[in-house]
């Protein structure tokens, strides 16, 4: 390229460099402090947070990438990608905030009974283990 043809992309000094550091940090420190205060719920813990990063993206992105002194369309590209970002985490939210609490339990009986729960009486027979093997595989099988 020749230096006719170059465009001139006027960057920041080293002062707002510093004034946008100065914002990261204060940003992070804001971060910080807010995940030790409960909200009310996780997911507005979550949504903070999540407002909190993406101000410190933007930015990033901003000055640091030098999105502000690029093209419109990129900086259009990426408000675009943190609209749909947003909207992605807005459905997971709905669809997180309809599940209803599953309680953990045993699914199904063990196999092996422990010795204090119940042992098999005096005179009784005992019962033959069953079989994994399902009727249709023990067909195949023999």
């Amino acid at each position: 390229m020749t230096p006719e043809t170059e465009a001139h992309h006027p960057h920041a000094g080293p002062k707002l460099y510093l004034v946008i550091l100065g914002a990261l940090l204060v940003l992070t420190a804001v971060t910080v402090a807010a995940a030790g205060v409960d909200f009310g719920s996780s997911s507005a813990n979550l949504v903070i947070a999540m407002i909190i990063a993406s101000a410190k993206a933007s930015l990033v992105a901003l000055y640091f990438m030098h999105l502000r002194w690029d093209k419109p369309l990129n900086a259009t590209i990426f408000v675009a990608g943190l609209c749909f970002l947003g909207i992605m985490l807005t459905f997971t939210f709905m669809d997180n905030t309809t599940r209803v609490e599953v309680h953990t339990r045993m699914a199904f009986t063990p196999a092996i009974v422990p010795p204090d729960e119940g042992t098999p009486e005096e005179g009784a027979a005992e019962e033959e283990p069953v079989s994994a093997v399902s009727a249709a595989e023990s067909a195949t099988i023999h």
